[in-house]
């Protein structure tokens, strides 16, 4: 993974009846040559039928939680939204169906494979999908198909199945209820229902073959998984250690282990890593340079906010949008 992943200029958000919505990878620069005119206009018109299906008002609520959030400081991130799950933070009780869908539910899904009321650790999985020559799109440096398999592959689809308990579309099961087959079904099925815009965008030919985890295990007693994930439940940074631990000689890595990224993400391990190797050339007198280690950026322009709210934390008041 260090120097394969190719990164992309822009995302797309496709909920099963309803426009697609594309959108930039970055802001800065802003790019808008991801977009042809089909897809503009299918992105205009997301935004106005997404932002139409949600009252003002909650939307409103929604927007001011995310200035609070932006102008939060750390201490209160730390000491007060910690222990609110994302539901929670945005209020999610008594909102329409629209708000809950898109605003609590589907942006933690489809950002960090999270659950939005009940963050526990989960059966977040991935099934790959190989793909022929003629629909690969590589987003991997390199030749795939000489690398990777008997080269009738061109190209993966890594997709996260984030949620195993809400019965599926083709069979009425749910994925602790299906086995591997069709669990490959369902997500094709999925991911049909939500991507088939006419274009050609997806199909069925386009599977050379599929591999589920191997950490996911049937057995009498159910459903189990070898290597589950780090979900972050509400309140539990306090219980994550950080990379070097009150044992002098062990060391911690993994996105479980407290970091500045604070999610189930390679990015999170990655840095943990990095962290712990640090800690260990310390440890060991190594005059090797430690690796580098990084902070989310956080917009500059926002700090004097943030330094006000950082007083008013330390002082008991609540966010001046609260």
């Amino acid at each position: 993974m260090f120097d394969k992943p190719v990164a992309g200029h822009g995302s797309r958000m496709a909920i099963s009846g309803t426009p697609h919505f594309t959108a930039p990878a970055s802001i800065a620069p802003l790019r808008f040559d991801i977009y042809d005119p089909l897809s503009l206009q299918e992105s205009l018109t997301a935004a106005f039928s997404l932002g139409g299906s949600i009252p003002p008002p909650e939307l409103a609520v929604f927007i001011r939680k995310l200035v609070m959030f932006l102008t939060n400081s750390l201490e209160r991130r730390n000491g007060q939204w910690e222990h609110e799950t994302w539901a929670q933070t945005l209020e999610a009780d008594g909102k329409s169906k629209g708000y809950l869908e898109i605003l609590v539910s589907a942006l933690t899904r489809q950002l960090v494979s999270a659950l939005t009321r009940q963050l526990v650790s989960a059966l977040t999985r991935q099934l790959v999908a190989a793909m022929p020559a003629e629909r690969a799109v590589s987003l991997w440096r390199g030749d795939f198909a000489q690398r990777y398999g008997d080269g009738s592959a061109h190209d993966c689809l890594s997709v996260d199945i984030s949620d195993w308990d809400t019965p599926g579309i083709l069979y009425g099961r749910t994925a602790k209820q299906c086995t591997p087959e069709e669990i490959a079904r369902e997500v094709w099925a999925q991911m049909s229902a939500c991507l088939e815009d006419g274009t050609g965008a997806i199909d069925d030919n386009d599977i050379a073959s599929w591999f589920l985890d191997p950490g996911v295990k049937w057995g009498a007693g159910g459903v189990t998984n070898d290597t589950p994930l780090v979900i972050n439940t509400a309140g539990s940074l306090a219980n994550r250690s950080e990379a070097h631990t009150a044992i002098p000689n062990l060391f911690l890595a993994g996105d479980y282990v407290r970091n500045d990224i604070d999610l189930a993400t390679m990015e999170g391990a990655n840095e943990s890593a990095r962290a712990a190797v640090g800690a260990l050339l310390q440890t060991a007198g190594s005059p090797a340079a430690p690796p580098a280690l990084y902070k989310l950026h956080e917009p500059p322009e926002l700090e004097p906010l943030r330094r006000i709210n950082a007083d008013r934390y330390r002082a008991g008041q609540p966010h001046m949008l609260a």
